[in-house]
């Protein structure tokens, strides 16, 4: 069996886009120009993010009925924050309606757990 050539290259802070980038690809030193370029150009990044109390007081303000979708890859925690959502929606007095189309439907599994979750504000709840 003979084996292919291999070759690595690493994961970049910027787009391989252009003729310059595109030849960083084989040149370490022009990679690393380009970092220290990017990473100058670059704006501070806040990591800060509201809680799901404060999403959903700006998701219900003055808002009557609605659709949220919570999207993404597998194993990102979609099931989770939505049956999250959806316990604090319904707990502001709204109708709520949770469905999934993932086949491993964990949204039972959340709800079991809800009462080990440390936010005091998630009652026991059941899914019909």
């Amino acid at each position: 069996m003979q084996s292919l050539e291999k070759q690595n290259f690493p994961l970049l802070p910027y787009n391989v886009m252009g003729i310059q980038k595109l030849r960083s690809l084989l040149n370490t030193g022009l990679q690393n120009e380009l970092v220290k370029e990017h990473l100058r150009a670059s704006a501070p990044v806040d990591f800060h993010l509201d809680g799901l109390d404060q999403l959903v007081e700006s998701l219900t303000a003055e808002q009557d009925h609605g659709l949220i979708m919570t999207m993404g890859k597998g194993g990102v925690g979609k099931t989770l924050t939505a049956s999250a959502i959806a316990v604090l929606i319904a707990q502001k007095g709204f109708d709520v309606h949770l469905t999934t189309t993932d086949p491993a439907a964990h949204v039972q599994d959340f709800m079991n757990q809800v009462k080990e979750l440390p936010f005091p504000q998630f009652p026991v709840c059941q899914i019909q």
